[in-house]
């Protein structure tokens, strides 16, 4: 026997239906929460299955998800401010990503590439204009990341190793320096900062006075670019970008040296992060002998 709910029952549950979605709303007003998603890949872009995506805030894991069959996570929580992924794996190594601001009901997109433990990958942004492993693109990109900036005081040095590259320096350390690119001209380049063009009118660009102070990596794409970048990239790019402030109060660092010959070079550099605010800012001075030695003879 087949039996219907009458329909002074089913107005009877109108009421309560009602309630309940009052109470939902409610709920998620109060209670906000954002939404943090994105795809793990390896260098080759295979997606990666079953890595652990934590979230941190000031320290604490306030969030866990696994990566499913096709690498993608999503994360919920109600924490806003500064947050950071920490994403590990089987045969890859742990990373943890630059930290982003997350706010109530934000729905953020983070893609992460996990690169094997004996394998060191670097991500470029010149090649595509989105970030992308350094294996996946064909393109000629040389990267200089900290460690190769933190041994020299000039950042003219660490161009005059990259392979298609040319540099004429008109005089001593600070002198009127260009660059040239597989032949090209030196107008030719064009010279980015943070994603913001950065040379003089025409496309020249003088290197000399800049040091590797407040850089944190640089990129050399040796080739016309300009269906990206537009005309100034016929003979190639080089991206520079600056670090940023991760900490919750300002830190200071002060780093300094002394050489031989009166020779002396000091770093101060202040930093920190405030909700959706990053900063940072860097300062350096060197001291070189301008004048030889002198020798007398009796």
């Amino acid at each position: 026997m087949l039996v219907s709910a009458s329909p002074r029952a089913r107005l009877s549950r109108a009421p309560f239906n009602l309630l309940i979605l009052i109470i939902f709303i409610a709920c998620a007003a109060v209670c906000p929460a954002a939404s943090i998603r994105g795809v793990v890949t390896d260098p080759s872009g295979a997606k990666v299955t079953g890595a652990t995506v934590s979230i941190l805030s000031n320290g604490k894991v306030i969030g866990t998800a696994l990566s499913t069959a096709d690498g993608s996570f999503q994360i919920l929580t109600g924490t806003s401010g500064r947050l950071f992924l920490v994403v590990s794996a089987k045969s890859f190594r742990q990373i943890e990503t630059p930290g982003f601001y997350a706010g109530p009901l934000d729905n953020i997109e983070r893609n992460v590439v996990l690169e094997p433990e004996w394998v060191r990958e670097s991500i470029v942004v010149t090649a595509t204009g989105t970030p992308t492993p350094q294996a996946q693109t064909s393109a000629a990109t040389s990267v200089l990341g900290p460690l190769d900036l933190d041994l020299r005081s000039d950042l003219v040095s660490d161009l005059r190793l990259m392979p298609g590259t040319f540099v004429v320096q008109s005089g001593q350390m600070g002198a009127v320096t260009s660059l040239f690119v597989r032949g090209g001209d030196s107008t030719s380049n064009k010279v980015m900062l943070d994603g913001v063009y950065a040379g003089d009118l025409g496309g020249g660009f003088d290197f000399g006075p800049l040091s590797t102070t407040a850089i944190e990596k640089a990129e050399v794409y040796r080739g016309p670019n300009s269906s990206l970048y537009g005309a100034d990239a016929a003979s190639g790019v080089l991206s520079l970008t600056t670090p940023r402030g991760t900490t919750s109060f300002p830190s200071l660092l002060f780093r300094g040296d002394v050489g031989n010959l009166n020779t002396a070079r000091e770093e101060l550099e202040a930093a920190g992060a405030y909700n959706k605010l990053d900063y940072l800012a860097r300062s350096a001075g060197c001291k070189l002998q301008t004048t030889s030695p002198t020798m007398s003879t009796m």
